[in-house]
């Protein structure tokens, strides 16, 4: 395809996650969007595996299409996390979000 901006029918490009119709479609590496996987954000963030998972869910993150990907291969399941889950567990964890009452509300819940 080629584009002009003079020329031809008006275009409109459509970002990733934008609904509408399209022309053409690129198609996106996702396993490279979502480079990290649950071990790797826990490290990256600092906390041990079950406070990350206590963090995401106080975040909203696990099933957010921004931030989570889960990748099906074959009969085997891989969750794969993007850059910007990583920026907002890091900005919450900065702005003083109190790890421990997250891991207290988190373990009640799961707990009941």
């Amino acid at each position: 395809m080629h584009t002009t901006r003079r020329e031809g029918a008006p275009v409109r490009f459509v970002g990733a996650g934008e609904s509408g119709e399209a022309g053409a479609v690129r198609d996106v590496d996702l396993q490279a969007r979502f480079p990290f996987s649950k071990t790797e954000l826990a490290k990256l963030v600092e906390l041990t595996p079950p406070k990350a998972v206590a963090l995401r869910a106080h975040l909203g993150i696990d099933g957010n299409p921004e931030y989570h990907r889960q990748f099906v291969f074959g009969r085997s399941t891989h969750d794969g996390y993007s850059h910007a889950a990583l920026r907002v567990m890091r900005e919450a964890i900065g702005g003083g979000l109190d790890m421990d009452v997250v891991w207290a509300e988190y373990r009640g819940k799961r707990d009941h």
